[in-house]
């Protein structure tokens, strides 16, 4: 590990952690957007190996933290939901009154962002590029379909939306599989028209962030990321068959400089 960089490294979050106390302390948000920006910029530099500060010992321990971080995070966001669904049933055995409750769509989009984040970065780095790609893409839009049958006495226009998106996500995915670039190609079209859609005509009055977050999410993303997957895996089948066949060249290199001699 270098010095340097780990110096520099305390250093600055020093400097960003003193700097987020002296503004709590003049009531600003400021100081959490502070706090956190070591604690996502630094993993960031870490990665992309602008900052070497850290051996593979205390690398693997760096993820297993990631790893508890959002496992904390997932269930309290859980425990959070759970009481908003249970608090009112207490209560009211309780016999107190008490306004309605209703669970913040912010809690919502936190569990989907990282559980979507979370699944989708396993399949990718533990499974082949193609495989993992035909699993986001089929399971993603089998649910969707699955959800359309299930409330479809709810909302027709929706539900027949549902509809065309599952089957439209499910078609390419199998495409795909056999032709990666032309089926992720639709994907990520499909992905891209989704996002224009939704801005065009669905967003309508003032929406927060979290909810367009949670909308991303749970449509466009998983179809523009399988997309991206299929199109990524030709390019890595590729270098693994130039690579495979370097290696076959070496070896048969070797055996005939071996028989030569």
């Amino acid at each position: 590990m270098g010095k340097s960089a780990a110096s520099l490294t305390i250093s600055l979050t020093a400097i960003v952690v003193l700097l987020a106390i002296v503004l709590a302390f003049i009531s600003t948000p400021l100081w959490l957007l502070l706090i956190l920006f070591p604690i996502l910029c630094v993993p960031i530099l870490r990665r992309v190996g602008i900052l070497r500060d850290m051996d593979e010992r205390q690398q693997v321990n760096n993820f297993r933290s990631g790893n508890l971080a959002f496992y904390a995070t997932v269930l309290m966001a859980i425990a959070v939901i759970v009481d908003y669904w249970v608090s009112p049933s207490i209560e009211l055995l309780n016999k107190v009154s008490t306004p309605e409750y209703e669970v913040p769509s912010v809690l919502y989009t936190i569990l989907l962002v990282a559980v979507t984040v979370k699944l989708f970065s396993n399949l990718v780095i533990n499974f082949p590029l193609r495989r993992a790609g035909l699993i986001i893409g089929s399971v993603c839009g089998s649910l969707w379909i699955l959800f359309a049958a299930i409330i479809s006495s709810v909302s027709s226009s929706r539900v027949i939306f549902i509809w065309i998106f599952g089957f439209v996500v499910l078609i390419p995915s199998a495409i795909a599989y056999f032709v990666p670039r032309i089926g992720g190609s639709l994907l990520v079209l499909v992905g891209i028209v989704f996002i224009c859609y939704f801005f065009i005509f669905s967003l309508q009055g003032p929406w927060r962030v979290d909810q367009i977050a949670f909308q991303f999410a749970l449509y466009p993303l998983p179809v523009i990321l399988a997309g991206l997957v299929f199109i990524a895996s030709v390019r890595l089948e590729r270098r693994e068959e130039i690579e495979e066949a370097s290696a076959e060249s070496a070896k048969h290199k070797v055996i005939a400089e071996k028989l030569g001699t």
